[in-house]
């Protein structure tokens, strides 16, 4: 016969918390270890936001390199060019952009790529290495139609750097994206714009007032369809 024998439980005792852990953390440690980490989460986003970056779409001009755009190499300058006045009358700028506002434009381009596919691209001058402007395809909520948009640095205006951009981005949305046809919404007295949209082959096609977001000023639509656009390459 087995006799089974049971202990009684040893009664749980409370240990006394150490004074340290009694108190409560300063005001000074709590905001040093959110600081922490919101660092920690920011450097995981710019990585994987980079690794997303290099695995994007990129086009190739003679002289220019159109790539997917990048917050840590593009938003000095990119800051710098959305700050002037001239860049920005007809774009909706005022005065032109702060630091916050012109970061809050490249956070929308960027995030105009996520939910369509595509936007915008980083214009690079291949022998300068030089950040020149934004080109690229453009359709954000309640614009008439899908659009190759342009923006250059003031420093490198006059050199055809929008027309030979723009006109690659064409290729671009006509071949690869598979649109029927493209636009570039002028704002009146944009002449320079409306010049490159002639150079591109579109034609006046409508007006509206205003632009969504941007203006509520008088605006021209300049257009193309892709067959117009096969016709003139002699494709």
């Amino acid at each position: 016969m087995f006799l089974l024998t049971l202990e009684k439980p040893t009664p749980h005792v409370r240990r006394p918390v150490s004074e340290a852990h009694q108190k409560p953390l300063s005001a000074e440690r709590v905001l040093a270890e959110r600081l922490r980490v919101r660092k920690a989460k920011l450097a995981r986003f710019y990585i994987s936001l980079h690794e997303a970056v290099m695995t994007q779409t990129t086009l190739e001009t003679n002289r220019l390199l159109l790539r997917p755009i990048d917050p840590e190499k593009d938003f000095e300058t990119w800051a710098d060019c959305f700050s002037d006045k001239s860049t920005m009358t007809y774009i909706g700028g005022g005065p032109g952009y702060n630091r916050a506002q012109a970061w809050r434009s490249m956070a929308t381009a960027i995030g105009h790529q996520q939910i369509r596919g595509y936007s915008f691209f980083s214009v690079i001058e291949k022998s300068s290495k030089e950040w020149v402007g934004r080109v690229g395809p453009w359709y954000p909520e309640e614009w008439p139609e899908p659009e190759i948009g342009w923006t250059i640095h003031r420093n490198h205006w006059r050199k055809g750097f929008a027309k030979e951009a723009a006109a690659a981005c064409i290729d671009y949305a006509f071949e690869t994206l598979g649109w029927d046809r493209v636009i570039h919404t002028i704002q009146d007295g944009n002449i320079a714009s409306m010049k490159t949209a002639e150079a591109l082959g579109s034609i006046r096609d409508y007006s509206m007032q205003g632009i969504p977001a941007i203006t509520e000023e008088l605006c021209w639509v300049y257009a193309q369809n892709r067959a117009d656009w096969a016709a003139r390459k002699g494709v």
